[in-house]
């Protein structure tokens, strides 16, 4: 029986294959570069106590979080080499729990939400009742406020919320009160223009 086979897609195929090799090489034999993903790995650590790094964070155009992902799977499946296990053991790469990477995750949900919320509108006044995909965003951001207050909020939370403009002491709870309040205004200087172009008739 005859085959009708596709050499071209094929030879396109062996290429990609042939890349995805090179790349899984780079990553895992080039010493090079993973020791200076490994050094602003460490930077970070020593700057900020952990490496609970975001998945998409980057650092001078390195995508350090999806590093470290990479080298946390790399342990799970027992692709590091001795050497590498420990230089991460030297910036308690191992030592976060079970619970406070749960916890971190679920803190930054709920980060990567306030972002998206202050990309379209341009701050994180979120009116405290908000609610988006099933999370209450407003509260959130009010409870960080709290947190920050009594000061039990790390450095690392604070420049992350204040780099997507968080601003820790408000006049307003949230935005609707200050349309509502705008709203307010607008109607007491109007109907004080009325009254005093009535008593000027008079």
């Amino acid at each position: 029986m005859w085959y009708d086979f596709d050499w071209k897609k094929e030879e396109v195929k062996q290429q990609e294959v042939r890349g995805q090799e090179i790349i899984y090489m780079d990553e895992t034999y080039n010493d090079h570069a993973w020791n200076e993903k490994y050094e602003i790995a460490k930077q970070y650590y020593l700057k900020h106590g952990n490496l609970l790094i975001p998945q998409k964070y980057e650092i001078n155009g390195i995508k350090i979080g999806l590093w470290i992902s990479t080298q946390r799977q790399n342990y799970k499946k027992g692709k590091l080499s001795s050497e590498r296990l420990e230089k991460l053991k030297l910036i308690n790469f191992f030592k976060e729990e079970n619970n406070t990477i749960k916890l971190d995750n679920s803190w930054l949900e709920k980060y990567e939400l306030a972002k998206q919320y202050y990309l379209k509108y341009g701050d994180l006044l979120i009116p405290q009742n908000y609610v988006i995909n099933g999370i209450r965003l407003g509260a959130w951001i009010n409870n960080q406020r709290n947190l920050y207050k009594a000061g039990k909020l790390s450095k690392e939370r604070i420049e992350m919320l204040e780099h997507i403009g968080m601003v820790w002491t408000t006049y307003k709870k949230n935005r609707y009160d200050e349309i509502e309040s705008l709203k307010q205004l607008r109607e007491t200087l109007i109907t004080t223009y009325k009254n005093n172009q009535k008593n000027k008739r008079i």
